[in-house]
């Protein structure tokens, strides 16, 4: 043997090593049960990826990494201090997808419990932990996602109510381009109805209370007033019949919340 020991009887034979790191070494090929990468307090630290038969370095973007670092250690700079990431996908406050580096669609968290799924474009669909919406669609590139199923007004103002028919009360609809369409079909059920018709369900009134068209009588007479969606959650008609049985139905829409008129 080089070593000039000598084997012990019967001993098994040797076997290779699996390879392994040492400092100093390249190794094409690395087996390990665990990894740990640490470094001072300030420094980049993690794991990047260069693409094959290129040298790391500044200009040579990495092809993946895992670092909380914002650079690589060549100053490349990372999209964001990215957690994981590759050409077509990382993640940091989200998941983001891009080529070479230049950040481009992204899920990304909207601070509420929902998401936001955004295009390179700027649009995107809001998933909140209410009523879900697809907004700032373009003429060009309109949004098509209509999937709030719509939330039926609960509290009517005094001598207000549903009609027993139709909508039979207020369904508020979320849509896609972010107005809010509502199917009405109330009656008054006194002689001294209020001016609230009805409480506008969270998540549908507009930023800025708006005019928003009026209903004719379609039973007991009366005439037609102007309709207001405030602001402050109530939907509010300008004047009142003073008799019971007056039925409005019809749709009305306006701005939803985060919109306004042009």
């Amino acid at each position: 043997m080089a070593d000039k020991l000598r084997r012990p009887l019967n001993a098994p034979p040797g076997i290779t090593p699996a390879p392994g790191v040492q400092p100093g070494v390249n190794q094409g090929v690395v087996v390990a049960s665990r990894v740990i990468v640490v470094g001072p307090a300030g420094t980049v630290t993690g794991v990047f990826v260069y693409a094959p038969g290129t040298t790391p370095g500044l200009g040579n973007f990495p092809t993946a990494w895992m670092t909380t670092a914002t650079t690589d250690p060549f100053g490349n700079v990372l999209p964001v201090a990215a957690v994981i990431g590759t050409t077509s996908i990382y993640a940091a406050d989200g998941v983001f997808f891009s080529t070479g580096g230049a950040a481009g669609a992204a899920i990304i968290p909207n601070g509420s419990g929902g998401i936001n799924i955004q295009t390179t474009g700027g649009q995107y669909v809001n998933i909140p932990t209410g009523p879900f919406a697809s907004v700032l669609g373009t003429v060009a590139d309109p949004t098509i996602i209509t999937t709030d199923p719509g939330t039926i007004a609960s509290t009517f103002g005094t001598d207000w109510g549903a009609s027993g028919s139709g909508a039979n009360g207020a369904i508020f609809q979320l849509q896609p381009n972010g107005w809010v369409n509502v199917a009405i079909d109330v009656k008054t059920t006194a002689a001294a109805p209020a001016a609230e018709i009805c409480a506008i369900p969270a998540g549908y009134a507009p930023t800025t209370s708006i005019v928003c068209g009026a209903l004719l009588p379609t039973a007991g007479g009366g005439a037609a007033y102007p309709l207001t969606a405030f602001s402050t959650g109530t939907l509010q008609q300008a004047g009142v019949p003073g008799v019971n049985g007056v039925r409005y139905a019809g749709i009305i829409t306006y701005p939803g919340p985060g919109l306004s008129l042009p």
